[in-house]
């Protein structure tokens, strides 16, 4: 049985109040305790009350789920490592999970799309804006194969520095394993790595 903080009974009100809204948007949300929520992210110490989502969110639990990250600024080869990693990820029938950025990020869900793989996009602000905006049509592609994006943050919310590396702990709470293609040490890849 999950309790409930105070806090989280908030974000679960705030996001009951915004159902109307949210479905404008095609957005919808699950709770977790409910049957759809992520399993694997019930095992953070910080268990998001709510995930906000668009597309299929069943392929999270209903298959193994890779992390393919790394740098937004790559080398000619981290390009290619990065796409053919998708490829081989899609193949072997896993979901490729990624926080859609510029670089290896979007190399790798390009990868996984030209196999027709599923990928999670794990995004740091609400659903119904994408970021970066230059993804927006990779976005609709994953949605069009049969992924999902996946958010704990409710429409309105905006980016915020802080929220990248909270993005990035969900990245890794719904993956059995996490791939860096190449990434400096000091970059936000490696906050994914750590939460790993």
């Amino acid at each position: 049985m999950i309790s409930y903080t105070e806090k989280d009974k908030q974000k679960i009100e705030q996001a009951q109040k915004a159902k109307d809204v949210l479905q404008k948007h095609g957005i919808s949300f699950c709770l977790s305790n409910e049957e759809r929520y992520p399993r694997a992210l019930r095992k953070l110490p910080a268990v998001p009350p709510v995930i906000y989502y668009k597309g299929n969110i069943e392929i999270v639990n209903h298959y193994k789920n890779l992390a393919v990250i790394g740098s937004r600024k790559f080398s000619d080869t981290g390009a290619e490592l990065s796409f053919r990693s998708g490829q081989e990820v899609a193949r072997a029938g896993l979901n490729l999970v990624n926080g859609l950025a510029i670089g290896c990020d979007t190399e790798a869900i390009k990868g996984a799309l030209s196999e027709n793989g599923k990928c999670v996009a794990v995004m740091p602000c609400g659903l119904e804006q994408i970021q970066p905006k230059s993804n927006t049509k990779l976005a609709e592609e994953i949605l069009k194969k049969g992924g999902c994006l996946l958010s704990e943050y409710p429409i309105g919310t905006e980016i915020q520095r802080y929220r990248y590396v909270e993005r990035d702990r969900l990245q890794s709470g719904i993956s059995e394993g996490v791939l860096i293609i190449e990434a400096e040490r000091s970059s936000g890849t490696m906050h994914t790595a750590d939460f790993a």
